[in-house]
């Protein structure tokens, strides 16, 4: 859970935050298509314990305070109650088409169709541009400003699997992946 909005003063909170998302994205994905146990990635060594391998090391929070329940209250890591004000973002990196009350008789009823549309009318690289173009303003810097004077510490954040990886290279994040535009 995000604990503060995420504002350009701590941005690398949100991709520290955004990148253990995309591996339990990863890791839930390689589950629902059938990877094995025997094809686990390789645990590589720490440098400065070899003994240690990366998988079990603790987790850097920046910024942030994991949370946790006790009984029915959320609490962070001090065991302080935090109360849970937010908001969705549905819409901004992942088109929710029953948010935009679209009905089911257009050419593009989820984000498959939506890209494979603008895939056929204007190929790969102006479907990337274009819907660059609509997240770099969906949600601006005000946007941003205004949640935070509402008192939101936590949103709600979907994104389609291709704003993170590479789509002609699986299993691989892309360049631009936690870039901030």
């Amino acid at each position: 859970m995000f604990t503060n909005i995420i504002t350009k003063s701590n941005i690398k909170s949100f991709r520290v935050a955004l990148t253990l998302l995309t591996c339990f994205c990863v890791l839930a994905i390689s589950g629902c298509f059938g990877v094995s146990s025997d094809n686990e990635l390789p645990k590589t060594t720490n440098e400065t314990n070899p003994q240690v391998t990366e998988t079990e090391q603790e987790p850097e929070y920046v910024g942030l305070s994991p949370l946790h329940t006790d009984g029915i209250k959320w609490v962070n890591a001090d065991n302080e109650a935090v109360i849970l004000k937010g908001t969705n973002l549905g819409n901004w990196l992942l088109h929710e088409f029953w948010m935009m009350n679209q009905s089911s008789n257009t050419v593009a009823t989820d984000q498959c169709r939506l890209e494979a549309t603008l895939d056929e009318r204007f190929g790969f690289e102006e479907r990337e541009r274009l819907l660059d173009m609509f997240r770099d303003n969906w949600i601006a810097e005000r946007d941003w400003d205004v949640m935070q004077s509402f008192g939101l510490n936590v949103i709600r954040l979907p994104f389609v699997w291709n704003v993170i990886e590479d789509e002609h290279n699986p299993k691989t994040l892309r360049a631009d992946a936690l870039a901030v535009h």
